[in-house]
């Protein structure tokens, strides 16, 4: 049995959800006229992520590649004029997205426990909201998948014994 099964599965969506939010941030950034989307993104970036981010381009990653976790959130909510279209212009995506960016930090930091089961229930719910909302139905299914993996059942109440998510 794994020693952080909540952890675990927390990362395990987190790699669906970064895998298919890279290329959906360089699909709608290279519609911007003019632009090149590795320079609307570094635009978007405090300096600090702007540097990471270039270095990592000089390293030969391509655009979607060089996009951190951790950037998501800032590239959608600074450049929202793209990107409210494709979320309708409901802003609440940005909210899920800090939320996601925050629950990745958690997770990278082992420690001596693991997340608590609610907590990762919930952060997996938001992250098929998100996968869901960008198109991406068949990861979303995936990341309940993982949800099903550690007590919930896709569709149905949680497993005995779990806590329930919070809607």
């Amino acid at each position: 049995m794994a020693r952080y099964p909540n952890k675990d599965a927390l990362n395990a969506a987190l790699d669906v959800y970064v895998d298919a939010l890279r290329p959906f941030v360089a699909r709608c950034l290279r519609r911007v006229p003019g632009a090149k989307p590795e320079e609307v993104i570094a635009g978007a970036l405090n300096d600090h992520a702007r540097e990471n981010f270039r270095d990592r381009l000089g390293r030969g990653e391509t655009v979607e590649g060089a996009i951190d976790a951790n950037d998501l959130p800032h590239v959608v909510n600074r450049r929202w004029g793209e990107f409210g279209p494709e979320f309708q212009n409901d802003r609440s995506v940005i909210n899920l997205m800090w939320v996601i960016r925050d629950a990745r930090n958690r997770a990278a930091h082992r420690g001596e426990r693991d997340a608590d089961a609610a907590y990762v229930l919930a952060r997996l719910h938001d992250i098929a909201d998100v996968l869901r909302r960008i198109g991406r139905t068949e990861d979303a299914q995936r990341v309940r998948g993982i949800l099903g993996a550690i007590g919930e059942r896709p569709g149905g109440p949680p497993a005995a014994g779990t806590a329930a998510a919070p809607e």
